[in-house]
C-alpha cells in the first residue's frame, strides 16, 4: 500500500472512530437526560388567571462528557489532516512536515494571503501555504471546501472546537429548544389544549433558546378568565456552554452534523485524487 493510500485509509478509520465516540456520547446523554436534570417549575396566582414557568436545573452534565466530546473532535480534525498528508508529495513531507495540514478558513484572505519572502510564496499562516505543493486539482478541491466558499460552517466550527479542546475542557450545560409547544383550556373542562387568543389578557412572554439557566423565567401567560389550565413543553438537550462559535448549540446534533459533512462532502470530493 502506498503512503497516500495509507493516509486515505487512516482518514476513514479516524472518521469511523469519531462515529464510535459519538455513539457512546449519545448513550451517555440519553442516560443523563432520562433523569430529567432540566425541569420546568409551574406557578400560578390565586385564581389561576396567570401562569409563570421557570427553568429548574436539578443536575449538571457529568464532567467526563467533555473528554468524549474532545476525542470525537480530535478524530474528525485528524481525518482532515490525514487527507492533506496523503495528497502532499513525499518530498514536501520530508522537507516541510510541520507546514502540512488541512486548512480551514472562513475568509478568503486567510486562505490566499501571499508573502514574497516565504518559500511557498504564501504567508506561513495562510491556507495555501499548507497545501501549495499538492496537485493543482487537489488544491482547488480543498479551496472549494473552505467555509468562505461553501457558506457552510461545519468545518469552521470543528476547527475552533478542536483548537479549544487541545488547551481546555469544553464545558457543557443544559439547552432549551425555542420550538416550544403550549396551549390552554378552562380548568376541568376536559377539552383539548388550544391557543385561543380571545382568552389572553396581555401579550405572551417567552424567553427561549440557548443555555438552560436555573431560575430563569421562560414563559408568562395572563388570561382574561380565571381557573385556566396550561400545557407547556419544549425539547431539552445538552449544549455547549462557552465554546465559540457553538455556544448554546445542541452538542450531539452539532458533532453529528460535522461528522456527516466530512463523510458525505469532504472525503468523496478528495478521495479521487489518491
Amino acid at each position: 500500500m502506498t503512503d497516500s493510500a495509507d493516509s486515505l485509509t487512516g482518514a476513514r478509520l479516524k472518521l469511523f472512530r469519531a462515529r464510535e465516540h459519538l455513539e457512546v456520547l449519545g448513550d451517555e446523554l440519553g442516560a443523563f437526560m432520562a433523569g430529567e436534570p432540566y425541569r420546568v417549575v409551574h406557578e400560578t396566582n390565586a385564581d389561576r388567571s396567570e401562569h409563570v414557568f421557570y427553568s429548574k436545573v436539578v443536575r449538571e452534565p457529568p464532567p467526563h462528557l467533555s473528554t468524549i466530546i474532545g476525542d470525537a473532535l480530535q478524530n474528525m480534525r485528524s481525518t482532515l489532516h490525514h487527507l492533506a498528508w496523503g495528497l502532499t508529495p513525499e518530498t514536501t513531507r520530508k522537507s516541510s512536515e510541520r507546514s502540512i495540514g488541512f486548512p480551514i478558513c472562513r475568509k478568503e484572505q486567510a486562505f490566499v494571503q501571499t508573502n514574497g519572502k516565504s518559500f511557498s510564496g504564501y504567508d506561513h499562516g495562510s491556507g495555501m501555504h499548507k497545501i501549495w505543493t499538492m496537485d493543482t486539482k487537489a488544491r482547488a478541491a480543498i479551496q472549494q471546501l473552505q467555509p468562505y466558499k461553501t457558506g457552510y460552517d461545519e468545518l469552521w466550527v470543528l476547527n475552533e472546537l478542536a483548537r479549544l479542546d487541545r488547551h481546555q475542557s469544553l464545558r457543557v450545560v443544559g439547552g432549551a429548544n425555542p420550538q416550544v409547544t403550549f396551549g390552554w383550556r378552562k380548568r376541568g373542562s376536559g377539552q383539548p389544549f388550544v391557543m385561543d387568543p380571545s382568552l389572553i389578557g396581555d401579550k405572551i412572554t417567552l424567553n427561549f433558546g440557548g443555555p438552560f439557566v436555573d431560575g430563569t423565567e421562560i414563559g408568562r401567560f395572563r388570561f382574561t378568565e380565571p381557573e385556566m389550565e396550561m400545557n407547556f413543553d419544549f425539547p431539552r438537550y445538552v449544549a455547549f456552554r462557552d465554546s465559540t462559535p457553538a455556544i448554546g448549540l445542541n452538542v450531539l446534533w452539532t458533532l453529528t452534523k460535522i461528522r456527516r459533512y466530512i463523510e458525505r462532502r469532504v472525503v468523496p470530493k478528495l478521495e479521487r485524487f489518491f
